[in-house]
């Protein structure tokens, strides 16, 4: 039989989070980005693209949210401004961490707010935000501006090795340019095919943020938006995984399009 779930551990948990929330839209002042972290909501699409912006521009971040005398708050989601009661014990104890403000929650109720279909019975904007999305979608929509899709798939499909050698060699310009320009970029794992396993530390079928690329190295610098640690147990490689702090971790680009599904890339208008 099944254990049974830690009902106390689980609400003792949730009453600690409520009570040590800083109940602060912006603790700092523009927020950092390295303080952002998923909750238990599964919505790394929609953190994946907050992280990209807030990479960019913090400040942007600070105009997006705008608090209201009543306790409410104006969130600009892209070309929608978004009306967004206050926050819920309940909310802040399920959504991103909220140790430097409550931005994040904010930011999250806004995303689901406006995913919530006219004719939705019963849907909350956790409950819709929570089934997940594209993060290059979301980050389309956050900054107005159209995405370019890189198949990690396609690569692997590809049985010509020299064709194989163009397609790494295109996304390699690609990534040089975005980041040569201060365009945006996310990434994602597809699921995992059943019985597979892949490298340690990753998680499949999430959304990631891509926060630069060495060129020298070859290596493309991403962020987990769990925030997690983690320590390979033997050379970082597709065998141990590669060490993450605070969710950012960096992998060689030949192996990270072995296990990857894809890249986007924000075009200039």
């Amino acid at each position: 039989p099944k254990a049974t779930p830690d009902y106390e551990g689980l609400h003792q948990w949730a009453l600690t989070r409520i009570q040590q929330a800083k109940r602060t839209l912006f603790v700092n002042d523009p927020p950092k980005p390295n303080s952002l972290r998923q909750g238990k909501l599964g919505d790394c699409f929609c953190l994946a693209a907050l992280r990209t912006v807030l990479q960019r521009d913090a400040r942007a971040v600070v105009e997006m949210i705008q608090p209201q005398a009543d306790g409410s708050y104006r969130v600009k989601v892209g070309s929608q401004t978004i009306a967004v009661p206050a926050l819920t014990d309940g909310e802040i104890a399920l959504g991103a961490s909220a140790n430097d403000g409550l931005w994040p929650l904010v930011y999250e109720k806004a995303v689901g707010i406006s995913r919530i279909k006219p004719d939705a019975k019963d849907a909350t904007p956790f409950n819709v935000v929570t089934k997940g999305g594209s993060a290059g979608s979301m980050m389309s929509t956050l900054t107005g501006n159209e995405i370019k899709r890189w198949s990690c798939k396609t690569w692997r499909d590809e049985k010509d090795e020299a064709k194989k050698a163009a397609l790494l060699d295109d996304v390699r310009q690609q990534m040089t340019r975005a980041f040569a320009e201060n365009r945006l970029v996310t990434g994602g794992t597809a699921a995992l095919a059943k019985g597979k396993k892949g490298p340690p530390g990753i998680l499949f079928n999430h959304g990631y943020a891509v926060l630069g690329y060495d060129a020298v190295k070859d290596e493309v610098h991403l962020w987990n938006p769990h925030g997690a640690a983690f320590k390979p147990k033997g050379e970082p490689s597709l065998t141990h995984g590669w060490p993450m702090e605070k969710g950012e971790f960096r992998v060689p680009l030949k192996e990270l399009v072995t296990f990857f599904g894809g890249f986007a890339f924000e075009q200039k208008k």
